[in-house]
């Protein structure tokens, strides 16, 4: 299918709906290039072998999971070797967590505005020391923030130094819901300082910022494609040489013995495709979302009482895409996404990954706990990307201004 037959599909379904809507919720998930589209469909077409099969429609395939390998590996400095295919960054955090026992770990140090992805699967993993001896047995431990989500350096630092075992450190690139960015050197030389492993979750900024994984102390590194405008179900899972990294799944010998399952090629293909286009127009990307979360600050900023949240106001600190803003009326959040929505703006509350039903935002429950001045008011994250425009910030500020 031409690429223009494709960008003339997405345009009537956008004419079809029958009311503007203006999606700002590239958190969650983006929309994928034309190009990619594309990609997948001529891949899934001509490149349909399996690419462990030993004939030639096996052997195009494995070419094309390869090329996608080296083309992830290239933009981020890593061997192709130490680039794993998987379904997602939820498997990719999966992977390593529950690869931390055989690799001798005894201590995870997280914190508890982690995705869902980390914080259950560490519950899941301290609940099962029960099927273990002892000497086998995990804990986890977590390292405190402040209020606006500043991870407490010098308490990691404290935590490392005492340790008696083995230690992964697994702490989030950028928060999911404040949009948070956090320092991966200064995390990664403490990490390597103490002799511990560190693995981070950059579902949100792969694709969106630079990341030299030859030069950042980081072992381990999870990844979803749909974040960075690639299709969904596929992701990569960064493990560097040496590390003792063990499968998840069994039952085939794929990715090197890694993760078995016949690999997804097309999607492969699609993601290698989305991360290149994101590396190649990464800056000028970056200056036209940076300009529209400032208009969205600026205009959301004259609500009397508003309240952003986290470091979404520091530049440095914060993602240039996501804005997370606390709205002074007693409405709950659900009610006021379900307004919003009426009113063709889409947004979140926070993690679109809980099963899809809104919930109060842990997050923000953890930055201000019991004293929370705000309490019952609705929180948005509002995520924006290169396919968002002025006029689009212009008419969800309306909206939003609406609610109060």
């Amino acid at each position: 299918m031409p690429l223009l037959q494709i960008q003339k599909m997405m345009d009537n379904n956008t004419e079809h709906r029958h009311k503007r809507r203006v999606y700002l919720d590239n958190s969650a998930t983006t929309q994928p290039y034309p190009e990619v589209i594309l990609k997948m469909g001529q891949v899934m077409y001509d490149t349909y072998g399996n690419p462990s099969s030993q004939h030639s429609a096996g052997h195009d395939a494995r070419i094309t999971v390869e090329q996608a390998r080296r083309t992830i590996a290239s933009l981020t400095g890593a061997l192709p070797s130490e680039i794993f295919f998987t379904s997602g960054g939820t498997e990719s955090d999966n992977t390593v967590l529950r690869a931390a026992r055989g690799m001798g770990i005894r201590r995870i140090i997280s914190s508890h505005t982690e995705h869902h992805a980390v914080t259950a699967t560490l519950g899941a993993i301290v609940a099962e020391n029960a099927s273990f001896l002892p000497h086998m047995n995990i804990s986890a431990e977590y390292v405190d923030l402040d209020t606006h989500g500043r991870i407490d350096m010098a308490g990691l630092e404290n935590m490392l130094r005492v340790s008696d075992g083995k230690t992964l450190v697994s702490l989030m690139h950028a928060n999911n819901e404040t949009g948070n960015l956090y320092d991966l050197r200064a995390i990664g030389e403490l990490c390597r300082k103490y002799g511990a492993l560190f693995h981070t979750d950059a579902v949100q900024t792969a694709g969106h910022y630079p990341l030299d994984l030859k030069e950042l102390p980081v072992d381990f590194l999870s990844a979803s494609a749909h974040k960075f405008h690639g299709p969904k179900g596929v992701g990569f899972l960064f493990a560097r040489s040496g590390t003792g990294l063990r499968p998840m799944i069994s039952g085939g010998e794929q990715e090197r013995g890694m993760r078995s399952g016949t690999e997804n090629v097309p999607a492969i293909a699609a993601m290698a495709l989305a991360f290149q286009m994101g590396h190649d127009d990464m800056d000028a990307d970056r200056e036209h979302v940076l300009s529209l979360k400032k208009r969205l600050l600026e205009g959301l900023s004259v609500i009397n009482g508003v309240r952003f949240n986290g470091l979404c106001e520091c530049e440095d600190e914060s993602m240039y895409s996501l804005v997370s803003v606390t709205l002074p009326v007693k409405k709950d959040s659900g009610m006021a996404l379900l307004a919003l929505d009426m009113a063709g703006v889409e947004v979140s509350a926070g993690s679109a990954c809980m099963s899809g039903a809104w919930r109060p935002s842990e997050v923000i429950s953890r930055l201000y706990g019991p004293s929370d001045d705000m309490p019952g008011c609705p929180t948005l994250r509002i995520s924006m990307s290169k396919f968002n425009t002025a006029d689009d910030i212009d008419f969800a500020v309306a909206a939003i201004r609406k609610l109060v």
